[in-house]
């Protein structure tokens, strides 16, 4: 009796054996390492879509890197799974980053050249103007269906940036004898437009707000799943014992950040000429693009702080160009 007691003690599992739910180390640093990243990158973009003169080149080097980074937020995911089913930690990242990169390059140009393929030559002419239009839009000498679009002066930096860098975007589906003002209707009048300069103007327009959307979404889901993790392994004993519910930390967490990110500047971001105009006519208009507008346009400036911070700092303000041998990669 005294043995079978013993050996029942020797079999028993000790109490604080390691979940097999928890990743190693190293996982966690790539969560870090890719938060900083994608947030880098987020921040970088916005710059350069607010401009005042927009690069065409680092807009397309931007595209690239866009499907690119958000692919490699994938493939993390992709990983963690791979990894709980006792996969081989090298042949987990090799395959989760082939298929992570391949499908959301190919999920981003198909969503992309959906949208571009039903574009009217009326989107087209409404996206280059729009562009042209920009500083007078936003600084009150334009008017759209008599109402001014913003109140500048009301406005802060973030909310500014984000309303610089989005306006082509949140003006598809009007057209532009609905924005006054005399200068600009002559100089409509008097233009001639090429194919070509309409399409860059359509396809620009069209691929901020998608590339904005997907790499905070992104960013913050992986910040989630990076703070669900420690928590499970550094955090305190009732949290750390909640590894069967991961999910239920990350959705708590990830759902925390959306919504805070949604609501930091809402009033900014919803003026009246935008709420009765131009979103209804984007969402009739265009309805596969309107959530990537509303979500960039609602949840940008909430970030912009904190991403120019990484970027500047922790990224030397990386300028995210296209390595030379990729060059050639038709977008």
């Amino acid at each position: 009796m005294l043995a079978s007691s013993s050996t029942m003690r020797c079999v028993s599992p000790p109490l604080h054996a390691p979940s097999p739910q928890l990743p190693p180390p190293w996982f966690l640093t790539l969560l870090a390492a890719y938060a900083v990243l994608e947030l880098s990158f987020n921040h970088q973009l916005m710059q350069a879509s607010s401009a005042a003169l927009v690069d065409p080149d680092s807009l397309r080097d931007l595209e690239f890197w866009a499907r690119v980074i958000s692919g490699l937020g994938l493939s993390l995911w992709l990983m963690r799974a791979l990894l709980r089913r006792g996969l081989a930690p090298l042949l987990a990242v090799l395959l989760s980053v082939v298929v992570g990169i391949g499908v959301m390059w190919h999920l981003q140009r198909w969503l992309v050249e959906a949208i571009v393929e039903r574009a009217s030559e009326q989107d087209k002419i409404m996206s280059l103007y729009a562009g042209q239009l920009a500083p007078a839009l936003l600084g009150g000498e334009v008017t759209v269906r008599g109402q001014r679009l913003l109140e500048v002066g009301e406005l802060s930096p973030p909310a500014l940036q984000a309303w610089q860098a989005l306006l082509p975007a949140t003006l598809l589906g009007l057209q532009p004898h609905e924005l006054q003002v005399r200068e600009v209707q002559a100089w409509i009048g008097n233009a001639t437009l090429s194919p070509q300069p309409l399409s860059d103007a359509y396809r620009r327009a069209v691929t901020v707000p998608i590339a904005l959307a997907v790499s905070l979404l992104f960013g913050l889901a992986n910040v989630s799943l990076l703070l669900s993790l420690m928590l499970q392994r550094w955090g305190p004993r009732r949290i750390a014992a909640a590894s069967g519910r991961p999910v239920a930390v990350f959705l708590l967490l990830w759902l925390g950040l959306l919504a805070g990110s949604w609501l930091a500047l809402a009033d900014e971001m919803q003026p009246r000429a935008y709420a009765e105009i131009t979103r209804p006519a984007l969402r009739s208009a265009q309805p596969l693009l309107s959530p990537f507008v509303e979500w960039s346009l609602r949840t940008q400036p909430a970030w912009q702080e904190p991403t120019r911070w990484l970027h500047e700092t922790l990224l030397a303000n990386y300028a995210f160009r296209r390595p030379a041998l990729l060059a050639d990669i038709s977008l």
